[in-house]
């Protein structure tokens, strides 16, 4: 746990409580019952200590007002502060003040160094840089989004947040917490980047759009018409690579289907026009010679029931596998396991995928049963009225008792609860009765349909093909 410390303003000067700090160093604290104001300041660290000649470490501050925090250092000849920043110059002892106000904060800084040998050069700073996906980004109070980060050596990122009343971070996911503008800062080692966040008061998604249709007996509750010009990351998350990664937990090498892409975090996906596009290339990315783009709802926005429905254009072809789907919201360090355990067990519903080779012709698919290789699937394939690259809408009605599969307004498929199960529980409704998270992707090549595969790799005349989304919504039944 850190430690934290928050001073009121006092009716001292600031160089008298610096005195008084240095003084009572061993409690860590100086307090004085003449405020004059209710702000208070907050500290990462009471007291650390860094290496002179150019030791380095990274505290952080907050105003519980919000307000700008100002650093200074009671003794630059031993250490010297920067935006949070400690830099050790010589052996000794300095106060390191952060203040907003009147208000302000300490951490007793102690640099350690041999006195009695020359004062060497200041070593050059390490080159590593950490790049970050977002300068800065606006969410809604009890919304999330991810923010990415790495550093140029591959080491480890820290996050912090400077207000965790404004908003929170964990892992890189941004929780709004209450209205105003904090920073997020990702660090390795002495490297630092940052993205400022901006929260802004929650609205309700229900009231937002009141001219959409919602089917009988349903209400809006959650929404996407990609009517911006970037992807909304209050919203989606990228899963980037040839495999899964959560929480330091990762899944199998090319997603489990030989898939022959490598998703990318925004190099394949735009929003323009009102549509997503989500949009595979023949370019080399990691030891993938494709690359795309996978984009969740994860830790972000997830329903247990609903009329899930997505209006599509898909691309044809061989090799092309567009897909509108949904997994459980895992609920431990897995990226997909939950209480009834890892796939299949845990359930899958797939809204509509497509083998691009048929053209005409969309998937709709139920898993479930026991864990690979015990999982079990029951499948039906539609023949459109048109090609997938056409406007086609595909919807899914999900409750307890059944789910059923609508393509352009008409049901194509249902199945009831006798007809499925989990080997992890007896529940009728298992394991198709907890939170699911949706997913948009567009596969290269992979098992699910290997004579598409084959002719696509044997052709060898991809460049690219797009999959375009106009919206995404979620419904939920009326009580």
């Amino acid at each position: 746990m850190r430690n934290r410390i928050a001073f009121k303003s006092v009716s001292l000067g600031i160089a008298t409580v610096l005195l008084f700090s240095v003084l009572l160093c061993a409690c860590g604290s100086v307090a004085n019952d003449n405020t004059s104001s209710d702000v208070t300041v907050e500290i990462s660290q009471a007291s650390c200590e860094i290496n002179a000649w150019g030791g380095v470490h990274l505290l952080f501050a907050a105003a519980s007002d919000g307000s700008e925090i100002e650093w200074s250092s009671s003794d630059e000849t031993v250490a010297v502060v920067f935006d949070g920043e400690v830099t050790g110059k010589a052996p000794g002892q300095a106060s390191i003040i952060a203040s907003a106000g009147a208000a302000i904060a300490i951490c007793i800084v102690t640099v350690k160094g041999d006195g009695n040998v020359d004062e060497p050069s200041v070593p050059e700073r390490p080159s590593v840089k950490i790049t970050i996906s977002h300068a800065s980004a606006t969410v809604e109070v009890g919304a999330v989004f991810a923010l990415y980060a790495s550093a140029s050596d591959g080491s480890q990122i820290v996050w912090n947040t400077a207000n965790h009343s404004v908003a929170t971070v964990s892992d890189g996911l941004v929780t709004g917490r209450g209205v105003g503008s904090t920073n997020i800062f990702a660090t390795s080692g002495t490297a630092v980047a940052k993205c400022t966040v901006t929260v802004t008061p929650s609205r309700d998604p229900s009231s937002s759009d009141p001219e959409i249709d919602a089917p009988s007996g349903y209400s809006l509750v959650w929404h996407d018409e990609f009517d911006g010009d970037s992807l909304d990351m209050t919203k989606w998350g990228y899963q980037v690579g040839r495999r899964d990664s959560y929480n330091g937990a990762v899944g199998p090498d090319a997603w489990g289907n030989s898939e022959l892409q490598y998703y990318t975090d925004g190099g394949n996906v735009s929003v323009s026009d009102g549509t997503l596009k989500i949009t595979a290339k023949k370019e080399r990315a990691g030891d993938a010679d494709y690359t795309s783009a996978r984009i969740v709802t994860r830790d972000k926005a997830n329903w247990t029931f609903g009329y899930m429905e997505a209006r599509m254009k898909t691309p044809t072809g061989n090799g092309m596998w567009p897909a509108f789907w949904m997994l459980p919201q895992p609920t431990g360090d897995s990226g997909t396991d939950n209480e009834y355990g890892g796939w299949a067990a845990n359930g899958e519903i797939d809204i509509m995928e497509a083998k691009g080779r048929l053209g005409n012709v969309a998937d709709t698919t139920l898993h479930f049963g026991g864990a690979w290789p015990q999982n079990k699937y029951l499948t039906k394939s539609t023949t459109l009225s048109s090609s997938t690259d056409q406007w086609h809408t595909y919807a899914v009605d999900w409750t307890a008792e059944y789910l059923a599969w609508i393509i352009d307004g008409k049901e194509v498929f249902r199945l009831n609860n006798d007809q499925w199960y989990s080997d992890a529980s007896s529940s009728a409704s298992a394991p198709f009765d907890k939170p699911f998270y949706i997913l948009l992707n567009l596969a290269v090549g992979g098992t699910y349909d290997p004579a598409g595969t084959n002719a696509f790799l044997a052709a060898d005349d991809f460049t690219q093909a797009t999959m375009q989304v106009d919206y995404v919504r979620v419904f939920k039944k009326l009580k």
